[in-house]
């Protein structure tokens, strides 16, 4: 079976971030998907609200750089759960679970984190075993930034 989505969208409004009692980072947002439609006039676009959850990392970066009206690749799963409310109705949750989340357009991240030093913070935060080679670049590049 295969169960996989792949979604590019803008954030609707800034992920929502909180930590579970141990400690796990999670985030929820959703994600505004304009449908490959077109009705008579060609006019008629229809846009999807889908419901995303990202765990750990992806969690983290989402609540530090990425805010509303940000452009966003999601990569996850479908999974439905369900929960019993207030007052004792089902309720019923189909939402994404991500497995990553990436910025596909930089210009709606924190203003104070632009360009090449971005690049190189996402780097180094995207993997915790970074090779050397990798903090030489982002040294040579702050280096040429400042020269």
């Amino acid at each position: 079976m295969i169960n996989r989505v792949i979604l590019v969208g803008r954030l609707t409004r800034d992920p929502m971030l909180r930590k579970t009692q141990s400690g796990l980072s999670v985030a929820t947002f959703t994600v505004a998907c304009d449908r490959r439609f077109s009705g008579g006039n060609g006019q008629d676009r229809q846009t999807d609200f889908i419901s995303c959850v990202a765990w750990r990392q992806s969690a983290d970066f989402l609540g530090q750089y990425a805010h509303k009206g940000a452009l966003v690749g999601v990569d996850g799963r479908i999974q439905t759960r369900n929960y019993d409310n207030a007052s004792g109705q089902k309720v019923y949750v189909t939402e994404v679970v991500c497995d990553s989340v990436q910025p596909v357009s930089y210009t709606h991240l924190r203003a104070h984190e632009t360009g090449r030093n971005l690049v190189c913070r996402l780097l180094l935060e995207k993997k915790k075993k970074i090779t050397i080679k990798k903090q030489l670049l982002c040294k040579y590049i702050n280096l040429k930034q400042l020269n």
